[in-house]
């Protein structure tokens, strides 16, 4: 019984770590987030069509290797000032980061996006880099400046 009481706390802990949520007791993870390139450059004419192709450099403080991070493009939304969406299903349709700095490349077809009709006008975008939090809960630790169209 003693072996099992001390192997069972063991397994939840490392279950805990594998579950992909930041570790709250952890220093609070922040990153810098830089657009190296982005066509359709800001000012051209996009459209349903349109597939953003963009070069994200990005470094990570304080990054957890167990915990999922994700970059993401948010656009501005008309419900109110500062909120912004996407038409993702899930956190984790976004680009995954595994490690802690480097460059990814993301393509992004923005279809659902330009139906929606809480999209502001002009189109403002950013790409977010996100921390899973919770099962269904992330907080945004960096972002890009913005891109307007």
């Amino acid at each position: 019984m003693t072996r099992l009481a001390v192997v069972a706390p063991l397994l939840l802990a490392l279950a805990g770590c594998a579950s992909g949520v930041a570790d709250p007791s952890a220093p609070p993870a922040t990153a810098t987030v830089e657009l190296v390139s982005l066509y359709p450059a800001a000012g051209s004419p996009i459209g349903e069509n349109t597939v953003l192709a963009a070069e994200i450099k990005y470094s990570i403080e304080h990054f957890q290797p167990a915990a999922d991070y994700y970059l993401a493009p948010m656009f501005a939304s008309t419900l109110r000032p500062g909120m912004t969406f996407n038409s993702f299903d899930r956190l984790s349709d976004g680009t995954r980061l595994t490690a802690a700095s480097g460059t990814v490349a993301i393509h992004y077809r923005i279809n659902r996006e330009m139906r929606n009709s809480n999209l502001a006008r002009p189109v403002r975008l950013w790409f977010f880099l996100m921390e899973r939090t919770g099962a269904q809960t992330s907080h945004v630790i960096g972002q890009t400046a913005p891109t307007e169209y």
